[in-house]
């Protein structure tokens, strides 16, 4: 599936996981910079905003780039889609702080860290969101398995 194709189905499933929990959410307006999904109360005010990622099975982690160690703010929450399953994709709901942590975070241990043959790191735009064992070190907030308790916690989005 072509990368702009898999962005709009996970933002899609997104939105049917909320509407399906009575949450009312939609795309934001084209344009919208850093925002995917609107998330708003019965009043018709915006409580939350979505950003969505989403991954095909196989792929390690979620892309990312040096600007995500900047967004963060409290109503602002990622959805990271996982289409393991085609039929039964997998999410998860972090809060942007955290993602913006993460990716500042193991960023700077990769830069520190030595490539495969001893050589330092360049620095790239690119970052990448992981959920599994690094070749660098991260702190203990960081762990493998530091997202599980973000695990279809759709909750965080009201409903």
């Amino acid at each position: 599936m072509q990368t702009a194709l898999t962005g709009a189905a996970g933002e899609h499933y997104v939105i049917g996981a909320l509407l399906r929990r009575g949450v009312l959410a939609a795309a934001a307006p084209p344009g919208t910079s850093e925002v995917d999904l609107l998330i708003v109360d019965r009043s018709g005010s915006v409580s939350a905003t979505v950003q969505v990622k989403t991954r095909l099975r196989g792929t390690s982690g979620w892309s990312m780039s040096s600007k995500h160690e900047r967004i963060e703010g409290p109503g602002l929450f990622y959805a990271f889609v996982d289409w393991v399953d085609p039929m039964l994709p997998r999410s998860w709901i972090v809060p942007s702080a955290m993602v913006a942590d993460y990716v500042r975070t193991s960023h700077a241990s990769w830069l520190e860290s030595p490539g495969r043959q001893g050589q330092p790191h360049n620095e790239t735009d690119l970052r990448r969101l992981e959920d599994r064992p690094q070749s660098f070190p991260l702190p203990e907030r960081f762990m493998p398995g530091w997202m599980d308790r973000f695990s279809e916690a759709w909750h965080l989005l009201g409903g």
